[in-house]
């Protein structure tokens, strides 16, 4: 978010209304979708993650919002000024929880509908989610677990959800948090290396000469983890852009961080570092008290610790990413 003077001083030439639709890496061309075509000597492939669009009847009716532009943002805030009553979110992670929170605070009655059979599955323990989905019920919100919604009825506006088992919910706003995806149809004729993302190697290059990636389409080698990931926050993607726009100037630099992020919302926080995923090979040390609402998990692979989740624990998250970090200098 930067006005037009930043741009012109620092000798960026900004587009907007336009997207990316086709690279030719033996041209060096990238072909916008208003036709131009800019010829580079080196390029950042940033293009991030964008929303999951929902596919059932009446997911295009007004007050079905998602969030991650600017304009979904605007469009939620107005419907807080006009006066809606009774929210339906589906999904159950970060973002599901914070605006949950702010969703209460304005009195909005809120319903939660998730796929899982608990909130946050499988990013947090059961136990650990036990203690999200007490304060949630505490602060008013319904939860109804391992659910799906079929469609959104109404008119031009939302007046409710069926959900699969035939119930149907009064509402009059819908958040559709269900996921997003990686924008990579364009870069197929260009012969890149996809997996789930743009595969790239630990300084970033892609299987392209002279392409990099960074943020959340990038799946790159992470050599602390000693795999290849995707990690989509907020502190990998800024990272990363330093760390490519430093290969990319010569300075060959690896990316080494242990990602981690946290969420807060009810008076909690919660907080993830380094390699969460549901893994067979995965060992876990739990730490707190439950009753306390003071709970987490150190995760171990091979006897090493690789990921930690925390509620209300965030001193810990420092510590817990730092041995992460000099377990994977030894690695190497």
């Amino acid at each position: 978010m930067k006005s037009e003077d930043w741009y012109t001083t620092n000798n960026i030439t900004l587009l907007t209304g336009c997207a990316a639709v086709a690279l030719d890496a033996t041209a060096k061309q990238v072909t916008l979708s208003d036709g131009k075509i800019f010829q580079y000597e080196k390029l950042l492939i940033a293009t991030g993650t964008h929303n999951r669009k929902w596919t059932i009847p009446g997911a295009n009716k007004k007050s079905v919002h998602y969030l991650r532009t600017l304009d979904h943002a605007k469009a939620i805030i107005k419907d807080l000024h006009d006066g809606k009553s009774h929210a339906v979110i589906v999904g159950s992670a970060c973002v599901t929880y914070e605006v949950a929170d702010i969703l209460r605070s304005k009195e909005i009655e809120v319903t939660e509908v998730m796929r899982e059979h608990y909130f946050w599955e499988p990013a947090l323990s059961q136990d650990e989610a036990s203690i999200v989905e007490e304060r949630l019920v505490e602060r008013g919100v319904t939860l109804i677990r391992d659910m799906e919604i079929t469609e959104v009825i109404g008119g031009d506006e939302v007046e409710g959800v069926i959900l699969k088992d035939g119930r149907m919910l009064h509402c009059d706003m819908v958040f559709a948090f269900i996921g997003v995806d990686i924008p990579t149809n364009w870069l197929i004729s260009s012969g890149i290396t996809l997996d789930r993302g743009i595969h790239a190697n630990q300084y970033l290059e892609t299987s392209l000469p002279d392409v990099w990636v960074a943020g959340d389409t990038a799946r790159y080698k992470d050599v602390i983890l000693n795999d290849s990931v995707v990690m989509g926050n907020w502190m990998n993607a800024t990272k990363q852009g330093e760390t490519a726009a430093m290969n990319m100037l010569g300075d060959k630099k690896g990316f080494e961080l242990v990602s981690f992020h946290s969420s807060h919302g009810f008076g909690d926080m919660i907080s993830f570092a380094g390699d969460g995923r549901a893994k067979e090979d995965r060992e876990y040390i739990m730490r707190g008290n439950i009753s306390e609402r003071k709970y987490g998990r150190i995760i171990l692979c091979e006897n090493h610790i690789v990921g930690a989740t925390m509620i209300n624990r965030t001193q810990e998250l420092t510590s817990a990413a730092r041995l992460q970090y000099m377990h994977g200098l030894l690695l190497r």
